[in-house]
């Protein structure tokens, strides 16, 4: 089998929701939104000089959240309260606690040791 007839097995298989990018870019503008997008203005500069040695130069547009603001929404946002942890957590196996379970990092020793300090 080739790769591209594997791929359209897997493509078939799927059944994506979305049609193309522009339903799914359509489905992300509808989100909510409370983190505003801010841009900032910057200049690269290159290691390519123009015809009198100067280093030559670009103008960006950098787009972006505040991820402080970010984490702040995320740790509000109800729809994620089940999947949330906030303090670590000793999962086992069997019975007696012999068999420890560390699956997720609120589960390894680092939060008891962060608990501690």
């Amino acid at each position: 089998m080739s790769l591209t007839s594997a791929g359209q097995q897997i493509q078939n298989k799927v059944q994506p929701l979305f049609k193309n990018k522009a339903e799914l870019l359509n489905a992300v503008d509808q989100l909510s939104r409370s983190v505003d997008w801010k841009c900032k203005c910057i200049t690269l500069t290159g290691n390519i000089r123009d015809d009198n040695g100067h280093a030559q130069t670009k103008e960006l547009e950098l787009w972006f959240r505040d991820p402080v603001e970010c984490v702040h929404e995320l740790i509000g946002n109800l729809a994620f309260n089940a999947g949330m942890r906030f303090t670590p957590e000793c999962l086992y196996t069997s019975k007696d606690g012999s068999d420890r379970v560390i699956n997720e990092m609120w589960t390894a020793d680092w939060w008891w040791d962060m608990q501690v300090s």
